[in-house]
């Protein structure tokens, strides 16, 4: 190798050993590991939390379901009652038709007689 080419390489291998990482010193390790156990801890909590919010999510579910089934048979129930009021209302108005008729034929006059 000619003398430039040493030179070039030289540089090239210095400026390579100025830009590599140093290892961490010790106190810098300790506060890295520090760092990722903390962070290890909070991924838990978060996962336990993130599990229990699934849960709470679940039984919200089921409940809005029971409620749904439940709104259901109760709007089907008052259907029942609002159909067996209105036939009732429909026979106390027939009724009522029946009795002025007679009331009329007897001769008493309409509903003060």
């Amino acid at each position: 190798m000619d003398a430039r080419a040493e030179r070039s390489r030289a540089v090239k291998a210095g400026a390579e050993a100025e830009t590599a990482p140093l290892p961490p010193t010790r106190a810098e390790y300790q506060r890295t590991q520090h760092a990722l156990h903390v962070a290890k801890g909070v991924i838990q909590r978060l996962t336990v939390e993130l599990r229990e919010a699934r849960a709470a999510c679940h039984a919200v579910d089921l409940a809005r379901a029971d409620v749904t089934v439940s709104l259901d048979r109760l709007h089907g129930r008052y259907a029942d009652s609002l159909d067996r009021l209105l036939a009732a209302n429909a026979r106390i108005a027939a009724l009522e038709a029946q009795n002025a008729n007679l009331r009329t034929r007897a001769g008493r006059g309409g509903a003060h007689g």
